[in-house]
């Protein structure tokens, strides 16, 4: 593998040309002592070779000084708008329910040369907070998320801390204070929730499939009393869908507030 680097701050151009076998970096040329540099005695007798063949040796030091890093430049001229941007991320704090941890997630930026970090009183943490790490997004930016731990932070010192992003070359900082309000959550949205919730979910979904069937059947109701001139004969069927509504109210009011309810029946005298 041979090739050379370039540092878009420093101007540096880096070469390199790397022999390796079986998975494993086998030696190296070293264009300061115009030599080869083994990385296992297995190639020694390798180096040997190479090393005496001094016009090869003229040919690679001529190509990785000279006509390796002429072609870089040449190409990142050509691709200098798309490769030497600088795209600025969203920036957004995210937690899962209000006790776990808030992270500082940033997404879109470019290039990946980025650090983001927590702060207290203005100084970056080092404890109770999780080594950031960058990956790509499919539109060849980058992202990075820095986690908080609550649990070393109390409610009254939340206005001390910020979340720092901080993109190299790039002089200014995006800062996000630490507040409830800016937090995104998707705790109204989960979908693994406690077997209570559950169950509450369930009820209403009945409750309310049963009071748009009991609606159906007053309307249908009322419509044959329009109909029919003798009203009296549907009064009773009405007044017992009315009760049915008021009992269900009553029971589901008292179902969510765990206020026990009971009806008792008492024969007469």
């Amino acid at each position: 593998m041979y090739g050379c680097e370039w540092d878009n701050e420093t101007e540096e151009v880096k070469s390199f040309d790397r022999y390796g076998y079986d998975g494993e970096d086998l030696m190296e040329f070293n264009q300061e002592t115009q030599t080869w540099l083994i990385s296992t005695p297995c190639a020694s007798i390798v180096k040997h070779k190479l090393d005496n063949q001094q016009i090869r040796i003229a040919d690679i030091n001529h190509y990785l000084t000279n006509v390796c890093s002429k072609w870089l430049k040449q190409y990142l001229d050509y691709g200098k708008y798309f490769l030497q941007r600088t795209d600025w991320p969203s920036v957004s704090l995210l937690q899962k329910t209000p006790s776990s941890s808030v992270s500082c997630h940033a997404t879109g930026f470019y290039p990946d040369r980025a650090v983001m970090f927590w702060r207290k009183d203005g100084k970056k943490l080092y404890q109770f907070t999780d080594r950031e790490q960058i990956y790509p997004n499919q539109d060849r930016t980058f992202q990075i998320n820095v986690v908080l731990k609550l649990s070393s932070v109390t409610s009254e010192d939340w206005s001390r801390y910020d979340c720092v992003f901080q993109l190299s070359a790039v002089k200014e900082d995006i800062i996000i204070k630490l507040d409830q309000k800016v937090i995104k959550s998707n705790r109204d949205y989960l979908i693994c929730t406690s077997p209570e919730e559950n169950n509450d979910y369930y009820l209403e979904v009945f409750v309310g499939f049963f009071f748009v069937l009991l609606i159906i059947v007053l309307v249908f109701i009322v419509y044959k009393i329009t109909e029919d001139l003798e009203t009296l004969k549907y009064s009773p069927i009405a007044a017992l869908v009315l009760a049915l509504i008021l009992c269900c109210l009553t029971g589901v009011h008292f179902y969510k507030t765990n206020t026990d309810f009971s009806i008792i029946l008492r024969s007469g005298q």
